[in-house]
Parts: structure tokens; sequence; C-alpha cells
């Protein structure tokens, strides 16, 4: 069983290694940490929060791929969370879509990017900023997907 305290501990020492630029460093104490809090079935929106980091410290350093593998998983531990954490859900989503749109993937990027904007509309409104911001970015990929490769 896992130890929370180890979990905080490992994900405290990533950001520290990610501010100093030791991303290597980062992506390997994230991976210990996402280990470590796998082990604790009470804590799938830390699970959630810590894949959801990694994913975009892949997709900071140009990781595609990972950044898809891990950002899928995060959406997967998300669908499991209780309605009060669906906005979780919602973020996870719109960031696998804002990957799959930087890596020109729009066929790919439409269903979790109109997804997440409905779940965005529904829990912040259709008027909250980020909703409004979400569906920008659904119009910017389903343009892209219109377009001749």
């Amino acid at each position: 069983m896992g130890d929370k305290r180890i979990w905080q501990d490992l994900r405290n020492q990533a950001w520290d290694a990610k501010r100093r630029g030791d991303f290597q460093q980062a992506v390997s104490l994230l991976t210990a940490a996402v280990q470590e809090v796998s082990t604790l079935p009470e804590d799938r929106a830390d699970l959630s929060m810590t894949l959801n980091t990694l994913a975009n410290l892949y997709a900071e350093t140009g990781q595609v791929t990972n950044a898809i593998e891990i950002a899928t998983r995060d959406i997967e531990v998300c669908r499991q969370l209780p309605g009060e954490a669906r906005i979780l859900l919602g973020s996870s989503l719109m960031f696998l879509a804002h990957v799959l749109l930087e890596a020109r993937r729009y066929a790919e990027a439409i269903d979790p990017a109109t997804e997440g904007a409905k779940i965005y509309s529904t829990v912040m409104g259709e008027a909250h900023s980020e909703t409004v911001r979400m569906r920008q970015v659904l119009a910017e990929i389903q343009a892209g997907s219109a377009r001749p490769s």
C-alpha cells in the first residue's frame, strides 16, 4: 500500500526539478509519484492530477507520444471519479485535444475537444471564459480537420 506523504514528497521534488530545468529528473520523480499514488484507491483525483502533470511535462519537452499516452490514461482515471469531479475530466479531455492540435492530428482531437467543451458548458455555464476558450479551441480543431493534408 502506498504512502501519501511519499507521493507528496515525490511530486514536490518533481516540481523543484522542473524549476531547475532538469526535465529528465522531473519525469522520473513524477513517474514514481504516479506509481505511489496508484496504490491509494481513495485518491483517484490525486492520481489524475499527477498524471496530468506528467503529461504536461512530456508535452512541454516535445514528447508528444508519451504526452498522449499519459493523457489518455488520465482520462480513463477521470471517468471513474464521482460527478462533482467532472471538471477534471473536462480539463483532461481539453489537454489531450490541445496536444493533438499542436501535433496537427485534427481528426483525433475532435472527440476529446467536443466532449471537453460540453463538460465545461454543463459545469461552468456557456458564458464562462473557460467554456468560451474551449469552444474556440474546438473551432480551431474543426477548421484544421477541414484543411486538405
